[in-house]
Order: structure tokens, then sequence, then C-alpha cells
């Protein structure tokens, strides 16, 4: 699994994704931090970043691109909207 910084992650959610009409949302919360990227439309991906622990002081996001929202983004997102 090969993990991204966080810099590099935010840099690829602003140069390519928004642009395109994605809807990029942090969604881990106050500790974690973990987004899902939403396709403007069919013909483009889905993104998840979800932050992994390397060591007690690092740790990286790994990418995952989906046609469909996986359970964990759509619970993600339900939280958000409840909270």
């Amino acid at each position: 699994m090969q993990l991204y910084t966080f810099e590099s992650v935010e840099r690829f959610i602003a140069e390519k994704l928004v642009p395109l009409g994605y809807d990029c949302r942090n969604v881990g919360g106050s500790l974690v931090d973990s987004w899902v990227c939403i396709a403007p439309d069919a013909k483009h991906w889905n993104f998840e970043f979800r932050e992994r622990y390397i060591s007690g002081w690092a740790s990286g996001l790994s990418q995952r691109r989906t046609r469909q929202l996986s359970k964990w983004a759509q619970k993600m997102l339900s939280q958000e909207v409840t909270a």
C-alpha cells in the first residue's frame, strides 16, 4: 500500500479535483484527517483518502479510487450531515 503525505493529497485535491467539479470533504474529525471526493458525474472516479497509522509520531494517507462510494465513505458523510 502506498502512502501519501497530507500536503501532497491537499495539493492533488486543490489542483486536480476541485477544478473538475469534485465535491471534496474532510470527514475525519478532529484527530483523523480523511477525505472523500465525490465525482461530478458518472464518467469520473470517486476518491477516498484514509489516514493510516505508521508509528506513534507519523501517519500517511492511502488512496482508493472507486465508481461507487464505499460503505465507510457513506457512513462518514452521513455522520457529517447529522453532526
